[in-house]
């Protein structure tokens, strides 16, 4: 299954992998434990329980690539692109969400991380994100992946350019996505 592991905090690792409808059950329940701060920031202002709810419901049949990531086992942050439609360009949007007690400790980075590989290897050439101009934790974490900053007085955005991968990264990701999706086609 394609898989990026690391250690957090010295004792807990932290799993991140493509996620499948077979997951749709952690993914509701990591939905409905963000706080609501972190749904402001996610969301671009307040959302009903209603809203995560459906959003959750639907994140993976839509048009997206969502990953991952598991703390001990445990869903604890998200990240998904999902197309733009765009004459001129193939470009994609970026979004993911952590947990309120998982937050600063590298997960959204990477994430982000993952996200431009995926993006590379769909061969998006923009990959867009919007926040809200208080969200300096997204900042840090965009500037950690050389994007460009506009900032507007109620959002900010950010315009990542994913370069050429390497024929290595191309293979392994393809590897481990049919990896991934042969592990997800036992369950069924």
């Amino acid at each position: 299954m394609s898989k990026k592991v690391f250690k957090l905090d010295g004792s807990s690792l932290v799993e991140i992998r493509r996620l499948w409808s077979i997951d749709q059950y952690v993914v509701s329940e990591h939905f409905m434990r963000l706080d609501t701060s972190t749904l402001n920031m996610r969301f671009g202002g307040g959302v009903s329980k209603q809203f995560t709810k459906r959003y959750a419901d639907r994140v993976l049949e839509l048009d997206t690539v969502v990953y991952g990531a598991f703390v001990d086992g445990e869903l604890r942050g998200l990240g998904e692109i999902r197309s733009l439609p765009d004459a001129k360009q193939l470009s994609a949007e970026a979004a993911f969400t952590i947990e309120a007690p998982f937050q600063n400790k590298g997960i959204g980075t990477a994430l982000l991380e993952q996200l431009v590989i995926a993006a590379q290897i769909r061969r998006v050439k923009l990959l867009y994100m919007v926040w809200l101009p208080n969200n300096e934790k997204m900042q840090h974490i965009a500037l950690k992946h050389s994007a460009k900053l506009r900032f507007q007085p109620l959002q900010t955005e950010a315009t990542i350019y994913p370069r050429w991968p390497k024929c290595s990264t191309i293979i392994k990701e393809l590897f481990d996505e049919a990896i991934g999706y042969v592990n997800y086609s036992r369950h069924w």
